[in-house]
């Protein structure tokens, strides 16, 4: 079974979820949902041109297919589950919180690496693998794979905002672009990993150094990078670090 819906979708009473697909193929402007505590089974977002936004909390108890087209996808909700292994084909923004308290978990996985990224709050998945384009992080915000693998690329912190980055025993983090605090910004960087984090950019810039680094477990391969901490600290707190640490406020 299919329901096609191409305005928005309000609940004010209560939607019981069978094992049909709900196909959101508006063609423009945004699509908002509010489920008020329902869940759906399986989420189609068929990318005909409106960008979807789900207003309060979002679960999806099987799995979202995410259409290749130019338009933005936003979970605002406080608590976000979503089953199955989740990839962002949307080539528009894709924003996973809106708050420091809001929590999203990708059961099955998650990739977002064909448009922007815009997290906060908790983004995690169970166990599973997470790969995230350019990323921005809007407030203070945890990556958590647990025990999988996870893949950032380029990452701007905003102003005062905090980026953990956790992982279990077996999972590492790695990341392929530079991390930058937002011009004139002051963005703070912890790693919590048993395993490796690796760094292929830059950690900070002449204009955009974060205000501090701080590894609190496993193992930090930096490669030939420079990090620029603006009058903050690099510290190592736990495991063991490849650093070699000069001035705290001067580049290498």
């Amino acid at each position: 079974m299919f329901l096609k819906v191409g305005g928005n979708w309000l609940d004010t009473g209560t939607y019981t979820k069978g094992t049909e697909t709900v196909t959101f193929d508006g063609t423009t402007g945004t699509q908002d949902v509010t489920s008020t505590g329902s869940s759906f089974h399986n989420v189609h977002l068929d990318g005909l041109g409106a960008a979807v936004t789900f207003i309060d909390s979002a679960v999806i108890s099987n799995g979202l297919t995410v259409d290749a087209a130019d338009y933005a996808v936003t979970f605002s909700g406080a608590i976000n589950t979503i089953a199955g292994d989740t990839n962002f084909l949307n080539t528009g923004t894709t924003t996973i919180g809106d708050e420091s308290t809001d929590s999203s978990t990708f059961t099955g996985g998650l990739v977002a690496t064909t448009g922007t990224v815009n997290i906060a709050g908790t983004v995690a998945t169970t166990n599973t693998a997470m790969t995230l384009g350019a990323t921005t992080v809007s407030d203070d915000s945890t990556i958590n794979p647990a025990s999988g693998e996870g893949s950032l690329a380029a990452v701007t912190i905003n102003d005062a905002k905090t980026l953990i980055v956790t992982t279990g025993s077996t999972g590492a983090i790695s990341f392929g672009s530079t991390i930058n605090s937002a011009v004139g910004g002051a963005g703070n960087l912890t790693i919590n990993t048993d395993g490796t984090a690796t760094f292929s950019g830059n950690v900070g810039g002449t204009t955009t150094a974060i205000g501090t680094l701080n590894l609190t477990a496993g193992n930090v391969s930096p490669g030939e990078i420079i990090i620029s901490i603006r009058a903050g600290t690099i510290a190592v707190n736990g495991g063991t670090s490849g650093l070699i640490i000069p001035d705290p406020n001067a580049l290498w």
